[in-house]
């Protein structure tokens, strides 16, 4: 998560230098497509979109098609959040990620629609075999 943080904020900075200001989404996919290209690294958009928009006391909620995202208040007393180390080591590559990206690519051709979020558990099955 630094690492996110550190190339938002430098992005900020890089923005006040030049009195330039960018939407605060398109620095978070700007951040995504550095990833992709110079590190290599096929990553979502979470931790850039967070790491851009966050904002004190919400949770944010991120379309990844649109890149719509919607603050969501966490006022609710009766709502507890627990944050705990797992112990898990993340490195930058051997992500899974990519493989289940082409595997939900994979099935969501199959089934045709044009991603996962499309699909319904109807289906037109004929039993009278």
């Amino acid at each position: 998560m630094l690492l996110y943080l550190a190339q938002m904020s430098s992005a900020v900075f890089i923005e006040e230098l030049c009195n330039k200001k960018v939407e605060k989404e398109t620095r978070a996919m700007w951040g995504q497509k550095c990833e992709h290209t110079f590190v290599g690294l096929m990553c979502g958009i979470m931790d850039q979109m967070i790491s851009s928009k966050a904002t004190l006391g919400h949770a944010l909620l991120i379309d990844c098609r649109s890149m719509e995202c919607e603050e969501v208040p966490l006022t609710d007393a009766g709502v507890s959040i627990v944050v705990c180390y797992s112990n898990v080591k993340h490195t930058l590559t051997g992500s899974e990620y990519p493989d289940r990206v082409r595997q939900c690519q994979a099935v969501a051709s199959a089934i045709g629609v044009k991603a996962l979020r499309d699909a319904t558990m109807v289906r037109n099955v004929d039993y009278s075999r």
